[in-house]
């Protein structure tokens, strides 16, 4: 009875370490500390103002907060503000719509973002930073510090190491300081980080294509396209909406017309069997140059806009993924033309990408050729003409390379005509002659000697001192003078007219060229012979 009564009372304090429900239940953890704006925390000094600035800051800093306070004035009253872009025939309409969500979960990181944005920090080492979504009041004062002086980097156009929450937090002072950073400078900062670090943090694209998006959208700014153009393969293909990034076709480089191509085409050319890394640079040339001219077509004639089976719309929250406050959080309700749905698009497109590997195939070579079909008959036609152009260039050059070497001997020259060149022509055949007729001795002792210049008789009517006049009368070598400097205007014409005449005879006989001809107002000097002109005139006055 004794034992059972201790056995009782060993199960019976088990049974009670069983029902104690505080054992049970997780610790809490210390609750984290609440966010502080005091700036006696944080050691660092304001950005030097811009001198440029030095004088107005008052009046532009009014102007951008006003501009601040009325952008989504309508927005946040319920009412829709809705537009139709310029310059992007592929957008057809964006409409801004209040957010769903009534609260503001992040009132406090913009009136931080407002605190810090002046803030400062001399070099310091770099401090690793992580956060999902990352705010000024999870760093440390390390990272604080490296924060501030990697953004005064970034700034003044350089960008030194970092990392995904650091950038991304820079992100958020520009998407939620319209007042402080002006949308002009705000779309060119994200371009800049987006290009900088996109091979160090690869995974940039899937958010980057989307807020550069919704920032050009809501700030009415137009796309992007020479910030992102040397890389904008990539930002198509990151972007879930491609429309937004394929609008400047006129301006399109490679990458964005490979793009479109990959897009648009179910015939991946880039995987083609044929080619091979000798040819590909040339193979990526004949394709893109004649699938541009193609897509011009497109644009030009209204296909690529108006018969992509109808338009699509999307809706969405602005910035997803990011930290956004009330002031700047709302929906965007976007109405575009859909490339991708397009059937009767894509089909063309694709027939024209498989018809232009047959033409290079050709030029390669290969006798294996693409089926195509549904070509429409003008992609036919401006691809035929593109690569008639390519084939008469290059049996241009063939020929040219076949021609025999001694033949080319007989091409004319392509050198610029040169009095001084003539002269050492002349007084080297006169030396030729010397050697090569020899009377007696004293005149083979002569040859070895340089021959004479040769000097006009004096003649009354003849300019001479030191140089020869070709046989030109005082007056001409005057009108000739007049026409060099320009003011032979004011000559008599029939009388220039007679000059010219003899001047250019002159020259004519003596360096097989004339150098005189009227551009419709008046006579002038060929530009190949005017320092030449010159030199000789100035010769003759000495």
């Amino acid at each position: 009875m004794v034992e059972n009564n201790g056995n009782n009372g060993s199960n019976g304090s088990q049974r009670d370490d069983f029902w104690d429900l505080e054992k049970l239940v997780p610790k809490r953890k210390a609750p984290m500390r609440s966010f502080s704006t005091r700036p006696a925390t944080v050691s660092f000094e304001p950005e030097t103002p811009d001198p440029d600035t030095v004088g107005e800051p008052e009046e532009k800093r009014n102007a951008r907060r006003l501009s601040f306070e009325h952008m989504f004035k309508d927005v946040h009253e319920g009412a829709d503000v809705s537009y139709t872009p310029e310059g992007n025939r592929l957008i057809k309409r964006v409409t801004i719509k209040r957010s769903g969500d009534k609260y503001d979960f992040y009132g406090n990181f913009r009136k931080a973002a407002l605190l810090y944005y002046d803030y400062k920090k001399d070099k310091c080492d770099y401090a690793p930073f992580f956060s999902y979504m990352p705010q000024y009041s999870q760093m440390n004062m390390e990272q604080k510090n490296y924060y501030f002086y990697w953004r005064s980097e970034i700034r003044r156009g350089k960008f030194p190491k970092t990392d995904y929450s650091y950038l991304y937090l820079f992100v958020y002072e520009i998407l939620n300081l319209p007042d402080k950073i002006p949308a002009e400078e705000g779309i060119k900062l994200l371009c800049a980080l987006w290009r900088a670090y996109r091979t160090e943090l690869p995974k940039l694209g899937a958010n980057f294509s989307v807020w550069v998006q919704d920032y050009c959208l809501i700030h009415r700014l137009p796309c992007p396209s020479d910030e992102l153009r040397d890389f904008m393969f990539e930002v198509i293909t990151a972007s879930p909406l491609k429309e937004f990034y394929l609008s400047d076709l006129a301006g399109a480089d490679d990458d964005s017309v490979a793009a479109m191509i990959a897009f648009l085409s179910d015939y991946d050319w880039r995987r083609g069997r044929f080619i091979e890394e000798s040819v590909s640079e040339s193979y990526k040339k004949y394709m893109l140059t004649a699938m541009k001219s193609v897509l011009l077509h497109t644009a030009e004639c209204g296909e690529l806009y108006e018969d992509a089976d109808g338009t699509r719309t999307v809706g969405r929250n602005a910035f997803p993924n990011s930290l956004c406050t009330h002031s700047v959080k709302c929906r965007l309700e976007i109405e575009y033309v859909s490339l991708a749905a397009s059937d009767k698009l894509r089909t063309s497109i694709t027939a024209a990408v498989r018809y232009t590997e047959n033409k290079i195939r050709a030029i390669l070579g290969v006798k294996s050729r693409l089926s195509v079909k549904e070509l429409p008959d003008k992609y036919k036609e401006i691809i035929d003409a593109y690569f008639t152009l390519v084939t008469d260039k290059s049996e241009r050059i063939r020929a040219k390379e076949q021609i025999p070497e001694y033949e080319r001997l007989y091409d004319a020259p392509t050198e610029k005509l040169s009095f001084v060149g003539a002269d050492e022509i002349e007084r080297a055949s006169w030396a030729t002659t010397k050697r090569l007729v020899v009377e007696d001795e004293d005149e083979e002792e002569q040859a070895c000697e340089a021959p004479p210049e040769k000097v006009a008789e004096p003649q009354p009517d003849l300019l001479v001192n030191d140089a020869d006049s070709y046989g030109l009368s005082s007056e001409d070598v005057s009108v000739l003078s007049r026409i060099l400097n320009g003011g032979n205007t004011e000559l008599d014409e029939l009388a220039t007219e007679a000059a010219v005449e003899r001047i250019n005879e002159a020259f004519a006989d003596r360096m097989g060229d004339v150098i005189l001809y009227h551009d419709g107002e008046k006579y002038t000097v060929y530009d190949d012979y005017t320092e030449e002109v010159g030199e000789w005139l100035l010769k003759l006055t000495r």
